[in-house]
């Protein structure tokens, strides 16, 4: 009866040791399944930073080729009218400058 309560005894230590042996291999398994995700989600997490940086650029680039065809547009636009007011200015400057000339021969020359 000694012999199997030290026998019983010893099963039971030898159980426990392989308890711990399976306990020390799922936490070092389990930290390395850890360190595993961190690693994968800090590089999911980069790509998907660097891909909205790369989307951000893009739409950067077409905001600032917009903005610069909308200014040339409206450059064209003001150039355009400043051309119009200039011919305006001149038409009526001619008109003012023959309507002078005509004044002056007028009290120049006889009438009749």
């Amino acid at each position: 009866m000694v012999l199997g309560l030290l026998e019983a005894f010893k099963i039971i230590k030898d159980n426990e040791k392989e308890a711990e042996r399976m306990i020390r291999e799922a936490q070092t398994q389990a930290e390395r399944i850890r360190s595993e995700a961190q690693q994968k989600a800090e590089m999911t997490y980069e790509k998907t930073w660097k891909g909205e940086i790369v989307k951000v650029e893009h739409q950067c680039s077409e905001l600032k080729e917009k903005a610069r065809e909308n200014a040339k547009a409206e450059a064209e636009v003001f150039l355009r009218q400043a051309e119009e007011q200039i011919k305006e200015i001149r038409r009526k400057a001619q008109k003012k400058m023959q309507e002078a000339v005509d004044s002056v021969l007028s009290e120049i020359l006889p009438k009749g």
